[in-house]
Parts: structure tokens; C-alpha cells; sequence
């Protein structure tokens, strides 16, 4: 590790977890995170570019940092 100095002089605590360590937990999750969206609690951004000609530059554009939310191209 390249930063071990830097999170020892902060008294720095780094902790690790796998996505399968909660699988048990997806369902609730799953239900409360649509429950939330339903109420409008939560929001969720979207971006839709049509057509096959805009692949490149919608693709393009997530590179510069453009895109807001999750960006799809319809095809």
C-alpha cells in the first residue's frame, strides 16, 4: 500500500467488505429501496441518447465527465 503512512499518521481506520456478505439482506433492501423511490425519498437520474448515432458521443461524453446518473443509448 502506497498510503500506509498516510493512514497511520491520521489514525486512519480502513475496513473491507464483499457485496455477498449481505446477500441475505437483498430482498429487504430490494423492497425498502423500491418503497423509498415510490414515495419520492430517493431520486434517480437518467440520461437517454436515441439512435445509433449517438453511441460514440454518448460514450464520449462519459469520459468527460458529462453524463448525469445512469446514461443509455435506445436503440
Amino acid at each position: 500500500m502506497s498510503n500506509l503512512f498516510y493512514i497511520i499518521a491520521r489514525c486512519l481506520r480502513v475496513e473491507g467488505f464483499l457485496l455477498t456478505q449481505f446477500a441475505a439482506e437483498f430482498d429487504q433492501a430490494r423492497a425498502d429501496l423500491r418503497q423509498w423511490l415510490d414515495e419520492g425519498r430517493i431520486r434517480f437520474r437518467e440520461e437517454i441518447s436515441d439512435g445509433v448515432e449517438s453511441v460514440i458521443p454518448t460514450f464520449l461524453r462519459l469520459f468527460r465527465g458529462e453524463n448525469q446518473g445512469k446514461t443509455l443509448v435506445r436503440l
